[in-house]
């Protein structure tokens, strides 16, 4: 997994021809986004942590500077009073989930990466923080292709299905 950006410039260079990622605030020429899902984003503190105002949330563990992700994480957190100070980072969100369990610092995750398993994260508080949403970008002069016409469909089965992460709760 790599930010968005790493995907645009690989897909307006011709490899590949599309990849599902989170939408960016703006596209780059020759490359046209359909939106398959937007995902919650909730708070996971450290144990123990005591969760009182959000000026008292952190420090964090976050997603590269750059990041689409980190750019809405950013703005909610600014939004909800919060102060972003990041001590440690990584593209993958199973390590981020890691470095909460570690005591490393708060994150802002998708349930979908933070709770599953046998030892899942608990929500800080049960209100999503922010909503990314999830896009399937392509070069726009690529032609119909039968095969990543039935992945598109299939992604958005998927997208439209309940959460593995929150069911049975």
């Amino acid at each position: 997994m790599a930010p968005a950006a790493n995907l645009h410039n690989r897909v307006v260079g011709g490899a590949p021809e599309g990849g599902l990622q989170v939408g960016p605030p703006d596209l780059p020429a020759g490359v046209v986004a359909e939106p398959l899902l937007d995902e919650p984003l909730l708070v996971y503190a450290i144990d123990d942590a005591h969760v009182g105002a959000p000026d008292t949330w952190g420090p964090w563990v976050a997603f590269p500077s750059g990041s689409h992700t980190r750019s809405v994480i950013a703005t909610a957190l600014a939004a909800a009073g919060a102060r972003f100070e990041v001590v440690a980072e990584s593209n993958q969100p199973e390590v981020l989930r890691e470095m909460v369990r570690l005591g490393l610092g708060w994150a802002v995750l998708p349930a979908v990466q933070a709770e599953p398993g046998a030892d899942p994260l608990v929500p800080a508080r049960p209100a999503p923080l922010a909503v990314r949403q999830l896009v399937l970008a392509r070069r726009a002069d690529v032609p119909p292709d039968a095969t990543a016409d039935a992945l598109v469909e299939a992604l958005r089965s998927d997208a439209l299905a309940p959460s593995r992460a929150t069911s049975g709760r």
